[in-house]
Protein backbone atom coordinates (compact mmCIF):
# COMPACT_ATOMS: atom_id res chain seq x y z
CA UNK A 1 0.00 0.00 0.00
CA UNK A 2 1.24 3.48 -0.89
CA UNK A 3 0.29 5.99 1.86
CA UNK A 4 0.48 9.02 -0.44
CA UNK A 5 -1.82 7.45 -3.01
CA UNK A 6 -4.16 6.18 -0.29
CA UNK A 7 -4.68 9.66 1.14
CA UNK A 8 -4.95 11.10 -2.35
CA UNK A 9 -7.81 8.73 -3.21
CA UNK A 10 -9.55 9.50 0.09
CA UNK A 11 -9.26 13.22 -0.55
CA UNK A 12 -10.34 12.80 -4.14
CA UNK A 13 -13.67 11.26 -3.13
CA UNK A 14 -14.19 12.94 0.26
CA UNK A 15 -17.24 14.93 -0.83
CA UNK A 16 -18.97 11.88 -2.31
CA UNK A 17 -18.20 9.85 0.81
CA UNK A 18 -19.59 12.51 3.15
CA UNK A 19 -22.76 12.85 1.07
CA UNK A 20 -23.22 9.07 1.06
CA UNK A 21 -22.74 9.05 4.83
CA UNK A 22 -25.47 11.64 5.26
CA UNK A 23 -28.05 9.56 3.36
CA UNK A 24 -28.41 6.70 5.92
CA UNK A 25 -28.22 9.20 8.75
CA UNK A 26 -31.20 11.04 7.30
CA UNK A 27 -33.08 7.75 6.90
CA UNK A 28 -32.49 6.94 10.57
CA UNK A 29 -33.46 10.41 11.76
CA UNK A 30 -36.64 10.46 9.67
CA UNK A 31 -37.55 7.07 11.10
CA UNK A 32 -37.56 8.69 14.52
CA UNK A 33 -39.51 11.69 13.27
CA UNK A 34 -42.29 9.55 11.82
CA UNK A 35 -42.38 6.92 14.58
CA UNK A 36 -44.81 8.68 16.95
CA UNK A 37 -47.11 9.86 14.15
CA UNK A 38 -48.15 6.54 12.64
CA UNK A 39 -48.96 4.32 15.61
CA UNK A 40 -52.29 3.17 14.14
CA UNK A 41 -50.77 2.52 10.72
CA UNK A 42 -48.00 0.44 12.28
CA UNK A 43 -50.49 -1.66 14.23
CA UNK A 44 -52.45 -2.31 11.06
CA UNK A 45 -49.30 -3.26 9.16
CA UNK A 46 -48.36 -5.56 12.01
CA UNK A 47 -51.65 -7.43 11.67
CA UNK A 48 -51.16 -7.74 7.90
CA UNK A 49 -47.63 -9.02 8.46
CA UNK A 50 -48.93 -11.83 10.66
CA UNK A 51 -51.21 -12.94 7.84
CA UNK A 52 -48.37 -13.18 5.32
CA UNK A 53 -45.63 -14.44 7.63
CA UNK A 54 -46.37 -18.09 6.85
CA UNK A 55 -46.65 -17.55 3.10
CA UNK A 56 -43.50 -15.48 2.71
CA UNK A 57 -39.99 -15.57 4.07
CA UNK A 58 -40.00 -14.18 7.61
CA UNK A 59 -37.09 -11.92 6.71
CA UNK A 60 -39.32 -10.10 4.23
CA UNK A 61 -41.86 -9.25 6.95
CA UNK A 62 -40.61 -6.34 9.02
CA UNK A 63 -41.76 -5.96 12.61
CA UNK A 64 -42.89 -2.35 12.34
CA UNK A 65 -44.97 -2.37 15.53
CA UNK A 66 -42.16 -2.30 18.09
CA UNK A 67 -39.52 0.48 18.15
CA UNK A 68 -36.76 -2.08 17.57
CA UNK A 69 -38.44 -3.40 14.45
CA UNK A 70 -39.44 -0.01 13.13
CA UNK A 71 -35.96 1.51 13.46
CA UNK A 72 -34.50 -1.58 11.83
CA UNK A 73 -35.81 -0.14 8.55
CA UNK A 74 -32.83 2.22 8.49
CA UNK A 75 -30.46 -0.73 8.14
CA UNK A 76 -32.15 -2.24 5.09
CA UNK A 77 -33.64 0.77 3.36
CA UNK A 78 -32.73 0.81 -0.36
CA UNK A 79 -31.05 4.21 0.03
CA UNK A 80 -28.85 2.83 2.81
CA UNK A 81 -27.80 -0.18 0.77
CA UNK A 82 -27.09 1.89 -2.34
CA UNK A 83 -25.07 4.44 -0.35
CA UNK A 84 -23.01 1.62 1.11
CA UNK A 85 -22.36 0.04 -2.29
CA UNK A 86 -21.36 3.34 -3.91
CA UNK A 87 -19.08 4.31 -1.02
CA UNK A 88 -16.70 1.43 -1.68
CA UNK A 89 -17.17 1.18 -5.43
CA UNK A 90 -16.52 4.79 -6.43
CA UNK A 91 -12.80 4.84 -5.48
CA UNK A 92 -12.20 1.46 -7.14
CA UNK A 93 -14.05 2.21 -10.36
CA UNK A 94 -12.16 5.48 -10.61
CA UNK A 95 -8.74 3.92 -10.00
CA UNK A 96 -7.55 1.93 -11.84
CA UNK A 97 -10.35 1.61 -14.43
CA UNK A 98 -11.31 5.28 -14.70
CA UNK A 99 -7.73 6.52 -14.91
CA UNK A 100 -6.92 3.74 -17.38
CA UNK A 101 -9.52 5.12 -19.76
CA UNK A 102 -8.25 8.69 -19.34
CA UNK A 103 -4.64 7.64 -19.89
CA UNK A 104 -3.44 8.94 -16.53
CA UNK A 105 -2.84 5.42 -15.24
CA UNK A 106 0.18 5.19 -17.56
CA UNK A 107 1.77 8.13 -15.74
CA UNK A 108 1.27 6.47 -12.36
CA UNK A 109 2.72 3.18 -13.54
CA UNK A 110 5.73 5.01 -15.01
CA UNK A 111 6.78 5.72 -11.41
CA UNK A 112 8.20 3.06 -9.04
CA UNK A 113 4.60 2.38 -7.94
CA UNK A 114 3.63 -1.24 -8.67
CA UNK A 115 0.22 -2.39 -9.88
CA UNK A 116 -0.33 -4.32 -6.69
CA UNK A 117 0.37 -1.37 -4.40
CA UNK A 118 -1.79 0.85 -6.56
CA UNK A 119 -4.71 -1.55 -6.31
CA UNK A 120 -4.30 -2.05 -2.58
CA UNK A 121 -4.14 1.70 -1.97
CA UNK A 122 -7.36 2.28 -3.87
CA UNK A 123 -9.02 -0.72 -2.24
CA UNK A 124 -8.09 0.42 1.26
CA UNK A 125 -9.55 3.85 0.51
CA UNK A 126 -12.78 2.19 -0.61
CA UNK A 127 -12.81 0.00 2.50
CA UNK A 128 -12.40 3.02 4.78
CA UNK A 129 -15.22 4.84 2.99
CA UNK A 130 -17.41 1.76 3.38
CA UNK A 131 -16.60 1.56 7.09
CA UNK A 132 -17.56 5.23 7.46
CA UNK A 133 -20.89 4.86 5.64
CA UNK A 134 -21.65 1.47 7.19
CA UNK A 135 -22.05 3.00 10.64
CA UNK A 136 -24.16 5.90 9.37
CA UNK A 137 -27.49 4.09 10.01
CA UNK A 138 -26.47 3.55 13.63
CA UNK A 139 -25.78 7.27 14.00
CA UNK A 140 -29.12 8.14 12.39
CA UNK A 141 -31.07 5.64 14.49
CA UNK A 142 -29.46 6.93 17.71
CA UNK A 143 -30.52 10.47 16.83
CA UNK A 144 -33.97 9.39 15.64
CA UNK A 145 -34.64 7.36 18.78
CA UNK A 146 -33.88 10.39 20.93
CA UNK A 147 -36.23 12.52 18.86
CA UNK A 148 -38.98 9.92 19.26
CA UNK A 149 -38.30 9.51 22.98
CA UNK A 150 -37.76 5.75 22.72
CA UNK A 151 -34.01 5.49 23.21
CA UNK A 152 -34.49 2.98 26.02
CA UNK A 153 -36.58 0.74 23.72
CA UNK A 154 -34.16 0.62 20.81
CA UNK A 155 -31.53 -2.18 21.04
CA UNK A 156 -28.45 -0.22 20.03
CA UNK A 157 -26.23 -3.18 20.95
CA UNK A 158 -28.01 -5.30 18.32
CA UNK A 159 -27.85 -2.44 15.85
CA UNK A 160 -24.11 -2.10 16.47
CA UNK A 161 -23.64 -5.74 15.48
CA UNK A 162 -25.85 -5.14 12.47
CA UNK A 163 -23.61 -2.23 11.48
CA UNK A 164 -20.58 -4.53 11.56
CA UNK A 165 -22.46 -6.95 9.33
CA UNK A 166 -23.44 -4.05 7.05
CA UNK A 167 -19.80 -2.95 6.71
CA UNK A 168 -18.81 -6.50 5.78
CA UNK A 169 -21.54 -6.48 3.12
CA UNK A 170 -20.07 -3.27 1.76
CA UNK A 171 -16.60 -4.79 1.67
CA UNK A 172 -17.97 -7.62 -0.46
CA UNK A 173 -19.06 -5.09 -3.05
CA UNK A 174 -15.78 -3.17 -2.67
CA UNK A 175 -13.81 -6.32 -3.48
CA UNK A 176 -16.14 -7.02 -6.42
CA UNK A 177 -15.47 -3.51 -7.71
CA UNK A 178 -11.74 -4.22 -7.42
CA UNK A 179 -12.00 -7.23 -9.74
CA UNK A 180 -14.17 -5.32 -12.20
CA UNK A 181 -11.86 -2.31 -12.19
CA UNK A 182 -8.77 -4.42 -12.82
CA UNK A 183 -10.30 -6.16 -15.82
CA UNK A 184 -12.30 -3.31 -17.40
CA UNK A 185 -10.71 -1.20 -20.18
CA UNK A 186 -12.10 2.09 -18.85
CA UNK A 187 -14.41 3.71 -16.31
CA UNK A 188 -17.73 3.44 -18.18
CA UNK A 189 -17.14 -0.25 -18.90
CA UNK A 190 -16.29 -0.84 -15.25
CA UNK A 191 -19.49 0.89 -14.12
CA UNK A 192 -21.60 -1.22 -16.49
CA UNK A 193 -20.00 -4.45 -15.36
CA UNK A 194 -20.28 -3.53 -11.70
CA UNK A 195 -23.92 -2.65 -12.26
CA UNK A 196 -24.51 -6.11 -13.69
CA UNK A 197 -22.82 -7.72 -10.68
CA UNK A 198 -24.97 -5.67 -8.32
CA UNK A 199 -28.11 -6.57 -10.24
CA UNK A 200 -27.25 -10.26 -10.02
CA UNK A 201 -26.66 -9.96 -6.27
CA UNK A 202 -30.11 -8.42 -5.77
CA UNK A 203 -31.69 -10.98 -8.10
CA UNK A 204 -30.30 -13.91 -6.12
CA UNK A 205 -31.72 -12.44 -2.93
CA UNK A 206 -35.16 -11.84 -4.42
CA UNK A 207 -35.26 -15.34 -5.90
CA UNK A 208 -34.37 -16.87 -2.54
CA UNK A 209 -37.07 -14.89 -0.78
CA UNK A 210 -39.90 -15.53 -3.22
CA UNK A 211 -39.10 -19.13 -4.22
CA UNK A 212 -40.72 -21.10 -1.44
CA UNK A 213 -38.54 -23.91 -0.16
CA UNK A 214 -35.46 -22.55 -1.95
CA UNK A 215 -34.20 -20.05 0.61
CA UNK A 216 -30.76 -21.65 0.38
CA UNK A 217 -30.32 -19.82 -2.94
CA UNK A 218 -29.60 -16.64 -0.99
CA UNK A 219 -26.40 -18.10 0.41
CA UNK A 220 -24.87 -17.77 -3.06
CA UNK A 221 -25.24 -14.00 -2.92
CA UNK A 222 -23.99 -11.39 -0.43
CA UNK A 223 -27.42 -10.40 0.87
CA UNK A 224 -28.00 -13.93 2.09
CA UNK A 225 -25.39 -13.16 4.73
CA UNK A 226 -26.95 -9.89 5.83
CA UNK A 227 -30.17 -10.42 7.83
CA UNK A 228 -30.91 -7.38 10.00
CA UNK A 229 -34.50 -8.42 10.71
CA UNK A 230 -33.36 -11.64 12.35
CA UNK A 231 -30.67 -9.80 14.32
CA UNK A 232 -33.26 -7.44 15.79
CA UNK A 233 -35.40 -10.43 16.74
CA UNK A 234 -32.40 -12.01 18.48
CA UNK A 235 -32.24 -14.93 16.04
CA UNK A 236 -29.44 -13.94 13.68
CA UNK A 237 -25.68 -14.31 13.90
CA UNK A 238 -24.39 -11.03 12.42
CA UNK A 239 -20.75 -11.46 13.42
CA UNK A 240 -20.55 -14.94 11.88
CA UNK A 241 -22.29 -13.70 8.73
CA UNK A 242 -19.85 -10.77 8.63
CA UNK A 243 -16.97 -13.24 8.83
CA UNK A 244 -18.26 -15.09 5.76
CA UNK A 245 -18.59 -11.85 3.78
CA UNK A 246 -15.10 -10.69 4.77
CA UNK A 247 -13.60 -14.07 3.86
CA UNK A 248 -15.18 -13.95 0.39
CA UNK A 249 -14.05 -10.33 0.00
CA UNK A 250 -10.46 -11.37 0.77
CA UNK A 251 -10.66 -14.10 -1.88
CA UNK A 252 -11.97 -11.56 -4.38
CA UNK A 253 -9.10 -9.21 -3.54
CA UNK A 254 -6.55 -11.97 -4.11
CA UNK A 255 -8.12 -12.61 -7.51
CA UNK A 256 -8.03 -8.89 -8.32
CA UNK A 257 -4.41 -8.61 -7.18
CA UNK A 258 -3.26 -11.56 -9.29
CA UNK A 259 -5.24 -10.39 -12.33
CA UNK A 260 -3.92 -6.85 -11.97
CA UNK A 261 -0.31 -7.96 -11.56
CA UNK A 262 -0.50 -10.01 -14.77
CA UNK A 263 -1.67 -7.09 -16.93
CA UNK A 264 0.88 -5.98 -19.50
CA UNK A 265 -0.90 -2.83 -20.56
CA UNK A 266 -2.17 -0.10 -18.25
Amino acid sequence: MNPSLFFFVLKRHRIATVLLFIVPVIVGVFTGVFFPENQKDRELLGQVAKMFRKALDEEMILDVVTPAGFFNVAFQHPLTILALIFAGAIPLLSLPAGDRGRGTLDLLLATPLTRGRLLMSSTLAGAVATLFVGFAPLVGVSMGARLAGVSDQVPLDYFFKTSINLVALGWWFTATAAIVSVLAPDGPSAMRRFGICTFLAFSIQVAGQLWKGRTWIRSFGPFGWYRPSLVTAGKGSPLADAGVLVAVAVIFLVIAYVAGSRRRRA
